[in-house]
């Protein structure tokens, strides 16, 4: 039976008084910030299942310094931000880092190899602050905030988002990735309509579609320097449909089918993600992969819970219980590893971020489903 009290103790092992969250255990002490913000998301659904108006207050009072420790990191470093506007067409190396210290939230100096210009965490932290805004959930606390965000979107002119590499959601290879330039359009186009308070121009939406067409449904068209790892399909993009919800019905099942049941690649090859632990984030990856016979890749069980996030919002409610009881039988007493490799969980395990997702997937089924679970 799922636990939902267990669950969110084990998620809020990591929560600092600050709100801050580390990422997980073993060496994961830092706060990654896209991480920080989808354990925010948590507060807000658990909020509307919420027994009484006292844990309502409560849960929306912990989203609310979730995010807003976002903002007042931005606010650390707005001189980093103004020095890439200042220098288009050039990212600079002194770009905020997007690994930071929960307690003090200044950056954790990482060698140059690490790959802090990461666009989905600007496009997942404007689409937060303006779901919040629609959902009439005080935000912005002053001039500084709206300063934060307005210059989030001037840095997103100036590194030309929609052409440029990033490092992406993985920190791996540097490549235009399609849920990057996704992640950007979702949150400019929720800023545009919540937002009047900052300058947005049309245009800087749009050319990020044209692109975003030009590559969908492939992950990437680039080649990463790794030849092993192939970008022609990756589990992040499942995040364009929840929480960006970018793409439309047919694009929706064009991905899910994709991911869900593998698909062959224009070299012939086919493509398979999906696993009975989980998926694997992109084909051939390496991230504590086996190779003692043969190659065994990390398996990420919190994508099961996102893949029930996901038809949950369909209103697709027999999937989403399948997928959560798949993801529920890939925990264990810890809550949600980061992977599995070989049948075993690794020492990141609990994982924050795979914690807030399973809560969010119970919290999205309706109420008979989860009084089952």
């Amino acid at each position: 039976m799922f636990n939902k009290e267990l669950v969110l103790k084990s998620m809020e092992q990591f929560r600092g008084a600050n709100g801050a969250f580390r990422a997980g255990s073993g060496d994961y002490g830092a706060m990654w910030l896209r991480d920080q913000l989808f354990s925010a998301k948590t507060y807000w659904y658990l909020a509307m299942i919420a027994s009484s108006e006292t844990e309502r207050a409560e849960m929306l009072e912990k989203l609310r310094t979730s995010v807003m420790v976002v903002f007042d990191f931005y606010k650390k470093y707005l001189h980093k931000l103004k020095a890439q506007i200042s220098a288009p067409y050039e990212i600079k190396s002194g770009i905020p880092h997007a690994k930071v210290e929960p307690d003090t939230l200044k950056e954790i100096q990482t060698d140059d190899n690490f790959g802090h210009h990461q666009l989905d965490v600007i496009g997942l932290f404007l689409h937060t602050v303006s779901d919040l805004i629609f959902k009439n959930i005080r935000i912005i606390r002053n001039k500084e905030d709206l300063e934060v965000v307005q210059l989030l979107i001037y840095y997103l002119r100036s590194v030309e988002y929609w052409q440029r590499s990033d490092f992406g959601i993985w920190e791996y290879c540097k490549l235009r990735h399609l849920y990057s330039i996704g992640s950007v359009i979702g949150g400019l186009s929720y800023v545009k309509k919540q937002m009047r308070e900052v300058v947005l121009h049309d245009a800087l939406i749009q050319t990020g579609w044209t692109e975003f067409n030009n590559m969908f449904p492939k992950a990437s068209w680039d080649k990463c320097w790794d030849t092993r790892h192939s970008h022609c399909c990756d589990t992040s993009q499942l995040f364009l449909i929840w929480p960006f919800n970018i793409l439309d019905y047919n694009r929706q099942n064009q991905i899910l089918d994709r991911i869900l049941n593998g698909h062959r690649a224009e070299d012939g090859t086919w493509h398979s993600l999906r696993l009975a632990l989980g998926f694997i984030r992109f084909p051939g990856d390496n991230f504590y992969a086996s190779y003692s016979n043969g190659y065994s890749p990390p398996v990420w069980p919190m994508f099961l819970f996102v893949v029930s996030i996901i038809y949950s919002q369909r209103h697709e409610y027999t999937l989403a219980k399948e997928f959560f009881v798949r993801g529920e039988n890939a925990m264990d007493n810890n809550g949600v590893p980061e992977i599995y490799v070989d049948g075993k969980s690794n020492q990141h395990t609990p994982l924050t971020m795979g914690n807030a997702f399973a809560l969010i997937a119970y919290a999205k089924l309706p109420r008979e489903i989860r009084q089952t679970l």
